[in-house]
């Protein structure tokens, strides 16, 4: 599962003196989604499954940050087995399908 591999991104980011202060809001305001009991769809309600909001947000936050500046602040952090920018691109591919388009774009709107 990619969560907890996206969290640790997310707070290894925020610290991270080359990320601007803009984006490090961001990755806050991704955080504070991500730890909060109440979001579009609750992990205390569906288990596992509520994290599917959580993780698309989260690769659509690092996705404006990766095409903002250097990939390798990105690539510097991931925990994860396989490279972060393809696991980046693979969830962003099916987050519709994951979590349906209307959910998706009410989601992305509130962090714009």
């Amino acid at each position: 599962m990619y969560a907890p591999d996206l969290f640790h991104l997310l707070v290894r980011l925020s610290l991270d003196p080359d990320v601007s202060s803009g984006q490090k809001a961001k990755l806050l305001a991704v955080i504070a989604y991500f730890i909060s009991p109440f979001d579009v769809i609750p992990e205390f309600v569906l288990g596992p499954l509520g994290l599917l909001d959580d993780i698309a947000l989260t690769a659509w936050v690092l996705n404006s940050m990766v095409n903002e500046s250097d990939p390798e602040i990105v690539r510097r952090y991931w925990a994860g087995d396989e490279d972060s920018l393809e696991t980046i691109r693979r969830i962003l591919a099916v987050a519709d399908d994951m979590i349906g388009s209307g959910l998706w774009e009410r989601l992305k709107k509130k962090f714009d």
